[in-house]
């Protein structure tokens, strides 16, 4: 649940933001966050196939 806390205040900060290289920041650190998220579900996956 705390993840999802997270992605959402980053969305609005992405949304309530003007400036075009703040929104552009905010995104890349947004992707980073997912990403990592997703890869650690996945490993976590794994080990549970095994």
């Amino acid at each position: 649940m705390e993840q999802k806390s997270y992605v959402k205040q980053l969305k609005q900060k992405i949304a309530d933001t003007r400036s075009t290289e703040e929104k552009k920041l905010l995104q890349q650190q947004l992707n980073a966050y997912i990403e990592r998220i997703f890869i650690e579900h996945r490993i976590q996956r794994q080990k549970e196939l095994m």
